[in-house]
């Protein structure tokens, strides 16, 4: 009979036919870690690949104060035909294999967005490295290549920078937005529903911006900062929209939660300023008479961070006058977001497709040229609740009582 020594050791050989292998394993000193990609289109049409690959050696970490003696992130470029061409052609300038399964952001240049970035998007959803949560941006002026030069003071990675940067002002502030390649997949590929594309720009000098020394200055020499919204139809950029237009696609899209809202008051321009702090939208499709409407309801909560006239906030009836005050200059914004998306007859909003997952038979007469047709002419009605809980740590304003 075969001792329990042996039935182990059988045991444990057999199982050893269940793992796996290195057989695919990639060293770190044959591989280079692309950060962001940069994607123009030259005037012969072929495109222009702006790798910007991390120098981890050169990035403080723990307690460490400084890092290395180099900067962040180090600039390579490649041209090409195609996208996987320009790619392909690394090999020739590049010691290392580019490795972007940790590329966070793809920077699309103003020309190429214009001329169409269905190529860019097919060719990257595609790669097997490729993540789809990488965020996908248009240099709002100039070129990608410029951008993806500059040097960033705070977040030594320039891509840090930019994602964190678009997050915070698409959650808190309105206006920006961030979107990553599955969400340009999804608007791509949905009827009913167009898509758009946050931004980037450089102010400045980028020759400057991208030298070490730049980064011993208090005042800095080329910085980059958040654009407004790109609008896409049919794969193309079409528009730039920006303000109060801008908040109203991050509104009615559910990115932002918080944001600010000034209104005149007593006849003092900008008077009242409202932090809110929570954002709930409603929106409904109805069929009235075979002709599609929208049902909007918007109910923003917040508090009043600026008083710049005398004002009585524990008197309940001016308190209402004020909410009611709000509520009708939100309406008012988002009509004018509204249509300004329909002069340019462009649905962002995924009006279409809430009509079709709501009213799938009657979609079918709708959906051919919605853009022109439907959603040009369609009829929007909006209401507003705010709901105004306090007045920070103030009550009245000192205003009110100044000698």
């Amino acid at each position: 009979m075969m001792s329990s020594r042996w039935k182990t050791a059988v045991a444990l050989f057999m199982a050893s036919f269940l793992l796996t292998g290195c057989w695919s394993h990639k060293e770190l000193t044959d591989i280079a870690f692309v950060s962001t990609i940069g994607i123009d289109q030259l005037e012969n049409g072929h495109y222009l690949l702006t790798y910007q690959i991390v120098n981890y050696l050169n990035i403080p970490s723990g307690m460490q104060i400084g890092g290395g003696q180099g900067p962040p992130v180090t600039i390579y470029q490649t041209e090409g035909k195609t996208i996987e061409e320009a790619i392909l052609a690394s090999d020739q300038e590049i010691s290392r294999r580019l490795y972007f399964s940790h590329t966070n952001v793809l920077l699309i240049g103003r020309n190429l967005a214009e001329n169409g970035i269905y190529p860019v998007i097919d060719t990257f959803d595609r790669h097997k490295e490729f993540r789809n949560t990488a965020s996908v941006l248009i240099a709002r002026k100039g070129k990608a290549e410029d951008i993806l030069q500059v040097l960033t003071p705070i977040d030594r990675i320039p891509t840090n920078k930019i994602n964190k940067t678009l997050e915070d002002a698409e959650e808190n502030v309105g206006g920006r937005i961030k979107t990553d390649v599955s969400d340009i997949l999804y608007d791509f590929t949905t009827e009913g529903k167009e898509a758009v594309v946050g931004s980037f720009k450089l102010i400045g000098d980028p020759k400057k911006g991208g030298k070490q020394d730049s980064q011993n200055q208090t005042k800095l020499d080329a910085y980059l900062t958040s654009g407004g919204i790109g609008i896409l139809k049919h794969g193309k950029l079409i528009d730039w929209v920006g303000g109060q237009d801008a908040r109203t696609i991050t509104w009615l899209l559910k990115k932002t939660k918080m944001s600010s809202l000034e209104i005149d008051w007593a006849h003092h321009p900008n008077a009242l300023g409202l932090r809110v702090r929570k954002t709930i939208i409603g929106m409904k499709p109805v069929m009235k008479n075979g002709k599609p409407e929208m049902h909007i309801h918007i109910r923003l909560a917040g508090q009043l961070q600026e008083v710049d006239v005398p004002l009585d906030v524990m008197d309940s009836k001016e308190m209402v006058r004020i909410e009611k005050a709000y509520e009708k200059n939100v309406e008012q914004q988002i009509n004018k977001g509204i249509r300004h998306m329909q002069r340019e007859q462009c649905d962002v909003f995924g009006f279409g497709e809430m009509i079709y997952r709501q009213y799938p038979k009657e979609w079918h007469s709708l959906k051919h040229h919605w853009n022109e047709n439907g959603f040009a002419h369609l009829k929007v009605k909006v209401h507003a609740d705010v709901v105004i809980a306090n007045s920070e740590l103030r009550t009245n304003p000192f205003l009110s009582n100044l000698k």
